[in-house]
């Protein structure tokens, strides 16, 4: 993530990531430190409420249920996003 920032003159700390796929938000608990805000993508129900549960309100992290292929955001809306 710091190559992507610095190589669009940015600090990590100020991105607003993507975690496209997030399932239970595994991934997105481990980076949320490391950037200003972070939104998981995740179709399945189940998963998603997995993923609520580990972002208390206030913990700069939103949950939306969508699909990969049919993202419900607009284009430049993130600074990066991943995808395991």
């Amino acid at each position: 993530m710091e190559e992507n920032a610095a190589s669009r003159g940015m600090v990590t700390s100020e991105m607003l990531l993507l975690d496209c796929g997030c399932g239970s938000g595994n991934y997105l608990k481990a980076v949320r430190p490391l950037v200003k805000t972070g939104t998981g993508l995740e179709f399945n129900e189940g998963m998603i409420a997995q993923a609520v549960g580990k972002f208390p309100p206030g913990s700069g992290v939103e949950v939306v249920q969508g699909s990969i292929t049919d993202m419900p955001f607009g284009d430049g809306s993130f600074d990066a996003a991943l995808t395991t």
